[in-house]
């Protein structure tokens, strides 16, 4: 909507105004918003886009529970050896077997 009535205005902005106003929003800066992201998830502007931004924010969700895991001594336990199971399909023999070299 912005870039139809754009041509009509001085500048971007005071054309996102105008449509802020139109569509009965607060704040333009609402609108400028979406259309910066817009451009950033299109490709037209530098930036990290919405998808990369949620896969960041579930890896670091993910890691912190991990952490939490870890250190409260729950799933993934202090006392077994980096952290692996037996029920991850590896025998105990292998967890707890010393090997020498020859």
């Amino acid at each position: 909507m912005v870039a139809e009535v754009r041509p009509e205005y001085p500048n971007e902005y005071a054309a996102i105004t105008a449509v802020a106003q139109m569509l009965g929003i607060g704040s333009p800066e609402t609108i400028r918003t979406w259309i910066r992201r817009t451009q950033v998830d299109a490709g037209e502007r530098p930036g990290v886009t919405t998808v990369a931004a949620e896969e960041l924010k579930r890896l670091r969700q993910e890691n912190a529970e991990l952490r939490r895991r870890y250190h409260s001594g729950g799933e993934v336990a202090q006392h077994e050896p980096f952290g692996l199971k037996q029920s991850a399909g590896i025998p105990a023999s292998c967890l707890t077997q010393t090997w020498t070299l020859t």
